[in-house]
């Protein structure tokens, strides 16, 4: 199994997150329970919703039969 790498924190409405120095993820808004999230990446990085992985063909990826 390849290793992993994970982090826990909290953020507040405008921070954000770096991964990688390309990659940002910033709390946009938090309001009635639920929080907006906009991730900024490189062209050549795939961002997809965790319940959409396996469902939406990836470029350059060959989809399950």
């Amino acid at each position: 199994m390849p290793r992993t790498t994970s982090l826990t924190f909290t953020r507040l409405e405008g921070e954000a997150v770096i991964i990688d120095h390309d990659i940002t993820v910033r709390v946009h808004h938090c309001k009635n329970g639920k929080t907006g999230v906009t991730i900024e990446a490189p062209d050549d990085v795939d961002v997809l919703r965790e319940e959409l992985d396996g469902v939406i063909p990836v470029e350059g990826q060959e989809q399950d039969e």
